[in-house]
């Protein structure tokens, strides 16, 4: 008891060093715990903007799309195999080509690289969230593209009816601004996947297939079929899967901040409470 009276009577009489290592305590909690939710967040809300039904082939061991790269030929193996819904005698997908390029930053601020994606007219149908928001969809066949609205404004050339380089000497004009409901999709600029393929010598080749499944039930006998057949090597994996692997990234950068940060407030903390309960005066 003695030792709690004590403690008791320096809290009494240090009133302001123990407010604040109180406070450093709640901080150092804070900032841990709200980084890791804010990690779980992004995560699970990437996450949800895909659909089950929706499967996603790539290169086995390709992370992204920008890592894949197979031969086109694949393309018709893929769309004929077991669990593609269909709409008639077509099956519902999308075989696409995704580069980077670098694109000068507005004002002079340098330049940067942004994600350009070749896409077929079955691309739009495949997301659902997707709308124009100004202007139009691009052509097929033609030197057009539209921008996501998180681009627009902040490189040169990114504004509706203006031209920007794929590649030197290689432009495309600016037809149209697009909405996804904030999936990543609004960083990335859409222009037709043989006009890209051709701009970067990617025309034998796509970066990945999209398709839509006839339920969410279906994808374990697509799966299957994609990744047993050894000519193809490639796999499949589901649309919300893929897009949290996408997040991983930022989710582990969010992590070890917090935990970083929160070790040094709790280093704080714990000096505070060892100068409180010791009795000694800043």
């Amino acid at each position: 008891m003695l030792i709690v009276k004590y403690n008791l009577r320096s809290l009494l009489a240090r009133k302001a060093t123990a407010a604040a290592t109180a406070l450093g305590v709640a901080l150092a909690t804070l900032v841990f715990a709200a980084s890791w939710m804010l990690a779980a967040g992004v995560t699970k809300t990437v996450g949800e903007g895909g659909r089950d039904d929706n499967a996603i082939v790539v290169r086995k061991g390709s992370e992204t799309e920008l890592n894949s790269n197979f031969d086109a030929q694949s393309v018709g193996l893929i769309l004929s195999a077991p669990g593609v819904k269909k709409d008639g005698e077509r099956a519902l997908g999308a075989a696409e080509t995704v580069v980077v390029a670098a694109v000068p930053k507005t004002g002079g601020r340098g330049i940067s690289n942004v994600t350009l994606r070749g896409v077929v007219e079955g691309s739009y149908w495949l997301r659902d969230d997707l709308k124009i928001v100004e202007g139009q969809k691009p052509r097929p066949g033609t030197d057009e593209a539209m921008i996501g609205s998180r681009l627009r404004g902040r490189f040169e050339g990114f504004e509706l009816g203006k031209p920007f380089e794929l590649r030197k000497n290689r432009p495309v004009t600016i037809v149209g601004v697009f909405d996804d409901n904030g999936h990543a999709s609004e960083s990335e600029v859409w222009l037709d996947r043989d006009v890209l393929a051709a701009a970067f010598g990617r025309a034998t080749t796509v970066s990945s297939v999209h398709v839509r499944l006839d339920g969410k039930a279906r994808f374990t006998a697509f799966q299957s079929a994609i990744e047993q057949d050894k000519r193809l090597g490639l796999g499949a994996i589901a649309e919300p899967e893929f897009l949290e692997h996408q997040s991983e990234g930022l989710s582990l950068f969010l992590r070890v901040m917090g935990t970083v940060i929160g070790v040094f407030f709790s280093m704080g903390a714990m000096l505070g409470a060892t100068m409180t309960i010791g009795g000694i005066e800043p």
